[in-house]
């Protein structure tokens, strides 16, 4: 128990350190936005209360709630399902196994490391569903691998009989997935039916309003770069041990969107259109992150790197290179991250 004690308040005290999982730097110098750059500011708000699409080409933004979903069904071939880790500090899913709703399932005996979050890179086998749907019965039909989950949506103190839900999948067929689950306490399961749509990446759940939602305000060949909140894995070095922390940053259009963090590989008024025609792309959303803003606790504010650069290859091929200059708005409020872009031909 003291040790317990004694690693929580490290990470109490890493955690405050940290504010918000930003890295704690001297107040940087604004970077400098040179003649032709475009620059976009974008609205998340002083709480991060939106998440906001951003798309290249047109400079158009669309906006929504990103706490309004518990997990999501994609509508791509790969079966994959994603829980909503930038809800709440605890928001997880274990895997139980081979058990049914009428088993008591006592989320006390679970250790810590069995809870998981999807890992912000989006490889399905780094989520905490994995690949549940992994039998092939014929053409489009999958079935799951019959094994329970149980959902962590928040604290037990604040959401009392609906902290934990149990979920299995049942199938998928075509477009169409099918659960059951039911809150933890419960023995009867409800049973859900989800459609997806081939013109959004994802059909959002929700437990308490038990249906999906449309979640996404415009199509996934409408934007490119999502500001959003989501979990990272943070390391703490004063206990040499990663955990689990909601970040603000972005992540990309997983139907074609690419993108590389090049912040000390290259100066950004360097990149041209051979060198971005050389880059070797990977397939992890989240290479442009959260970690292009800093927390400077002398000024008690955030600072952007003034060398943070980006390239970005559109889910039309066209390349951009990008920097973040500011944080704020012009009444020194946060969550209004400010981009300067450009396209190179």
């Amino acid at each position: 128990i003291l040790v317990k004690f004694i690693f929580a308040s490290i990470l109490l005290i890493s955690a405050t350190c940290f504010i918000s999982c930003e890295k704690l730097e001297p107040l940087y110098e604004p970077p400098v936005i040179i003649a032709g750059t475009v620059t976009q500011q974008l609205e998340m708000g002083p709480s991060y209360g939106a998440q906001v699409y951003f798309d290249f080409e047109t400079g158009k933004s669309a906006s929504n709630s990103p706490y309004s979903w518990d997990i999501a069904f994609s509508s791509s071939s790969e079966n994959k399902i994603i829980i909503n880790g930038g809800k709440n500090g605890v928001f997880s899913a274990c895997r139980l196994g081979h058990v049914s709703f009428s088993d008591l399932v006592d989320p006390s005996t679970i250790e810590k490391d069995e809870w998981k979050h999807d890992n912000p890179s989006g490889n399905i086998d780094s989520s905490a569903f994995g690949s549940t749907l992994n039998r092939k019965i014929s053409g489009n039909y999958w079935e799951g691998d019959s094994c329970m989950y149980l959902i962590k949506l928040g604290e037990e103190s604040d959401l009392h009989d609906k902290a934990f839900v149990k979920l299995r999948v049942i199938n998928r067929n075509g477009a169409n997935y099918l659960i059951e689950w039911s809150y933890w306490k419960d023995k009867m399961p409800k049973h859900s039916f989800i459609p997806t749509y081939p013109e959004k990446n994802f059909t959002y759940f929700c437990f308490d309003c038990s249906q999906g939602i449309l979640n996404e305000p415009i199509d996934k060949d409408e934007w490119d770069i999502l500001f959003t909140r989501y979990k990272e894995e943070i390391y703490y070095a004063q206990v040499n041990q990663t955990e689990g922390y909601t970040v603000t940053g972005v992540l990309s259009n997983p139907e074609s969107t690419k993108t590389m963090n090049l912040t000390g590989v290259i100066e950004y008024d360097d990149i041209d259109l051979e060198y971005a025609r050389g880059v070797v792309f990977d397939d992890h959303l989240n290479n442009i992150g959260y970690d292009w803003k800093n927390f400077s606790i002398q000024a008690n504010k955030y600072t952007i790197n003034p060398k943070n650069t980006y390239l970005i290859k559109s889910r039309r091929g066209l390349f951009y290179k990008m920097k973040f200059v500011d944080f704020y708005n012009d009444k020194d409020e946060t969550g209004f991250p400010k981009l300067a872009y450009q396209l190179l031909q």
